[in-house]
């Protein structure tokens, strides 16, 4: 086994701080505070965003049920609308089917004086026709 002691006296000794040595050599370098402490320190600005957070919640969940709500409302009012004029067609469906009776028909023409037409006669040309040129 070589012997290295000569190296060693000659050579200064080399000396590794510990972290706590750097930490209080060095003003500027600071430990990094835990997350108990953070919250510690900062607990009522955590208060206040959590208590944003759920009037903020709160009043998102009110816009939405209400704009359920309106919508819910207009179609049950254009369903009731939809009932109205499906009667409606009905009645008049009823009116046209009246007005296109034989009955109807009937009793309308007598109103207009006209009267029953009999066998039609036709004219028939033994010569044949001309016209006049210009």
């Amino acid at each position: 086994m070589p012997n290295y002691e000569w190296l060693k006296k000659n050579e200064p000794a080399i000396h590794t701080p510990t972290m706590n040595q750097v930490i209080t050599n060095n003003p500027g370098l600071q430990q990094r505070p835990s997350f108990k402490d953070v919250v510690e320190k900062h607990l009522w600005a955590i208060n206040i965003a959590t208590f944003a957070l759920m009037v903020l919640l709160c009043v998102s969940y009110m816009l939405v049920v209400t704009d359920a709500i309106s919508k819910g409302y207009q179609m049950r009012d254009i369903e009731v609308q939809l009932q109205e004029l499906t009667i409606q067609n009905q009645h008049l469906d009823v009116q046209a089917r009246e007005s296109q009776s034989l009955e109807h028909v009937s009793r309308s023409v007598k109103m207009l004086g006209l009267v029953r037409s009999g066998q039609p006669d036709y004219l028939t040309a033994s010569e044949a026709s001309y016209a006049l040129a210009q």
